[in-house]
C-alpha cells in the first residue's frame, strides 16, 4: 500500500498507447479502488479480451479490436492478465506475445510459459530466460521479499520448479541444470519499460558477468564419462544413447555410420555432449587441451567421424583436426554424388499430395489447408517414428499437440482423407514398405517437402540424409511420371523460406541463378541449395 500511496501522492499517469487504436486505457484521477499495476480498458472502442489458455477468468489474454476503416480485428501483441475481483475491465501487461529468444543455433524459445509458470510461484518475484546469442538458455530469478529462504534453499526450490515445468518445453527451450539458474544481487535492478515489460537486451548486459559465470559453470559441471581411443567409437554411441534416453528419445538401435542428429540429438543434446567430450579429453590429457566447442560436433555428425576426429586428443596432441574441405567443394560434391546416381527401378478425383514436416510450424498451416480443399482428395503424411519415454507416440498424437503449439484448429471430420505414415527419408523405399511404396506411384499428384531441420549450426555434412531424402522423392515423382505412360506429371515442392536471400546485400534486382561462392558458412543455407539444384538439374535431364 505504501507504494500505491507513493505513486498517487506524486500524481503519474500510466497511458496505454497504440498506434492503430491511440489511447486503449482510461486516463482519470486515482481513486481508493485504483491498482496502479493495472490499466481500465475503455469502452468506447469496442475491444475485446480473448482467452489465451485454459485458466479461467484470470488466465492469459489477449487485446482484440476494430481500429477505424478497418474490416478485420486487429490482435495487440501484449500478453494480459485481468486484475482479481474488479468491477472493472483492468487488465496488467506481462509482455509481447512475440518476446522470442533466438539462440545460437537459429531456434526460438518463447519464454513465457516457463516465466509465467515460474512468477506465480511465491516464493519468485522474478523470472527471466536469458540464450540470446547463445546454445542454451539459462535463468535469472529474484527472490520475492515476502519469504526468507538462505540462497541455496532458494535455487534449490526454483530447481525444483523447473524439473516439473521443463517435460512441457521443446528440448532445446529447458534448462539443464542447476547451475544455469542464477541469482539476482539485491544490488541490481531488472529494467523494464513504460509498460513494465522486462527489457531483455539491457537485461543481458547488466547481468553480463553472472551470465558468463552461469555459462562457464555449465562448462564444468558435465558427469565425466570415460572415452578410451581404442574403442572410442562404441563408446560414442552409448554416451549419445545415454543423452537420448535422458531426453525421452530412447535409441537402441544405433551404428557408427549412424547420423546422431537424424537419431534424435537436438541443440541442447549437442552442448550435453561436447561437454562430456571435454571432460573426458581433460581426464585423460597431460596437457592443457583445446576446448572443443558445438560447432566441432556438429561438422562431425556420424559416430564415425566424430570419434575419427577425437582420437588424436584422447592419444596427447593438443591441436583440433585441420577442417575440411571448403564450403563450395563440398556443395558441388554432394550435388554430383546425388545426380550421378539412378533412380531405382521400382515396380480419383483431385489432388493426392504427399507431404513431410507436417508438424512444424509451416508444416501444421499446409496440412489444414489441404486437407479442407476440396481440390485435394487425399494427403498422405511421412514423418519418422517418435519417441517419448520408451513408447512410440502416435502420429495422430503428435500432429495434435503441433496443432494445440501453433494455435491451429481442425475440424475432426477431414482427418478421414487424411493418411499417416512412419517413414526413414534415406531408406530407398522412404521407409514406408514396397507395397505402399507402389501404391504412391500409382496415385501420388504432388509432392510437397517441408522437412528439413532448422539449425544454423550443423554442417553441410550432417544435412546429407535430407538432401538423400530430396533425391528420393524426386526419383518417387519421376516414376510416377513413368508408370502414367507420361500422362502425370507430379510437381515437387520444396519450401524453405529462411536463408534463402539472407545477406544478400547488392541492391540489384533479386538473384535468378543460384552462386555458389558466397562467403556465409551456414550447413542449413548449403543444403538447400544443394537440394534445389537437385530440383532444377532433374528437371532438366527429364
Amino acid at each position: 500500500m505504501a507504494r500505491d500511496k507513493e505513486h498517487r501522492s506524486k500524481s503519474k499517469k500510466v497511458v496505454y498507447n497504440n498506434c492503430s487504436f491511440a489511447a486503449i486505457a482510461s486516463i482519470f484521477p486515482p481513486v481508493e479502488d485504483c491498482d496502479w499495476r493495472y490499466l481500465r480498458l475503455r469502452k468506447d472502442f469496442n475491444l475485446q479480451l480473448r482467452s489465451l489458455n485454459e485458466g479461467g477468468t484470470l488466465g492469459l489474454h489477449k487485446l482484440i479490436g476494430f481500429p477505424c476503416g478497418w474490416d478485420e480485428p486487429f490482435e495487440i501483441q501484449d500478453e494480459l492478465e485481468l486484475r482479481p475481483q474488479s468491477k472493472h475491465l483492468e487488465v496488467r501487461i506481462l509482455r509481447r506475445s512475440d518476446d522470442l529468444i533466438v539462440l545460437k543455433t537459429g531456434e526460438k524459445v518463447a519464454p513465457g510459459l516457463l516465466e509465467e509458470a515460474l512468477s506465480k510461484d511465491a516464493a519468485v518475484r522474478t523470472a527471466i530466460c536469458i540464450g540470446n546469442g547463445f546454445f542454451e538458455l539459462v535463468l535469472l530469478v529474484e527472490q520475492s521479499r515476502s519469504l526468507e529462504l538462505s540462497q541455496d534453499a532458494f535455487v534449490d526450490h526454483v530447481w525444483n520448479l523447473v524439473n516439473d515445468i521443463n517435460p512441457l518445453l521443446d528440448q532445446h527451450a529447458r534448462i539443464s541444470s542447476k547451475a544455469a539458474i542464477i541469482l539476482k544481487s539485491p544490488a541490481k535492478e531488472i529494467r523494464r519499460s513504460d509498460k513494465g515489460s522486462v527489457m531483455r537486451k539491457e537485461v543481458q548486459e547488466d547481468f553480463k558477468s553472472e551470465i558468463q559465470q552461469a555459462y562457464e559453470a555449465l562448462e564444468s559441471c558435465a558427469t565425466t564419462w570415460i572415452l578410451q581411443p581404442d574403442n572410442l567409437n562404441f563408446e560414442l554411441v552409448d554416451l549419445v544413447k545415454s543423452l537420448l534416453t535422458h531426453s525421452g528419445r530412447a535409441n537402441d538401435a544405433l551404428g557408427l555410420k549412424d547420423d546422431m542428429f537424424e537419431a534424435g540429438l537436438d541443440s541442447l543434446g549437442t552442448v550435453r555432449l561436447t561437454r562430456a567430450i571435454n571432460a573426458a579429453v581433460r581426464k585423460v590429457s597431460t596437457v592443457t587441451p583445446p576446448t572443443i566447442k558445438p560447432d566441432f560436433v556438429y561438422r562431425k555428425p556420424t559416430f564415425k567421424l566424430l570419434a575419427d576426429a577425437l582420437r588424436p586428443l584422447l592419444m596427447g596432441k593438443d591441436e583440433l583436426p585441420v577442417l575440411e574441405q571448403g564450403r563450395e567443394v563440398q556443395m558441388r560434391s554432394m550435388l554430383s554424388s546425388f545426380l550421378d546416381t539412378h533412380p531405382a527401378e521400382m515396380a480419383g478425383d483431385g489432388a493426392v499430395v504427399l507431404l513431410t514436416g507436417y508438424t512444424g510450424s509451416l508444416g501444421v498451416h499446409v496440412l489444414r489447408q489441404l486437407a479442407t480443399s476440396n481440390r485435394v482428395h487425399r494427403v498422405i503424411c511421412l514423418n519418422r517414428a517418435v519417441y517419448r519415454d520408451g513408447m512410440r507416440l502416435s502420429p495422430s498424437v503428435r500432429q495434435a499437440e503441433a496443432n494445440a503449439v501453433a494455435g491451429v484448429s481442425v475440424p475432426v471430420h477431414i482427418w478421414e482423407k487424411v493418411e499417416f505414415l512412419d517413414a526413414n527419408m534415406q531408406a530407398p523405399d522412404l521407409g514406408i514398405g514396397k507395397q505402399d511404396f507402389v501404391r504412391l506411384v500409382g496415385f501420388v499428384t504432388h509432392i510437397v517437402h517441408l522437412a528439413w531441420p532448422m539449425d544454423f549450426k550443423r554442417s553441410l555434412k550432417s544435412f546429407e540424409p535430407h538432401v538423400q531424402g530430396t533425391k528420393l522423392l524426386t526419383d518417387l515423382a519421376i516414376a510416377a511420371h513413368e508408370a502414367s505412360g507420361g500422362a502425370l506429371r507430379p510437381r515437387l515442392l520444396f519450401a524453405s523460406s529462411i536463408a534463402v536471400l539472407a545477406r544478400y546485400e547488392t541492391k540489384k534486382d533479386v538473384l535468378s541463378q543460384l552462386q555458389w561462392d558466397t562467403q556465409r558458412q551456414s550447413g542449413f543455407a548449403s543444403s538447400c541449395s544443394v537440394q534445389r539444384s537437385i530440383s532444377t538439374e532433374t528437371n532438366l535431364i527429364r
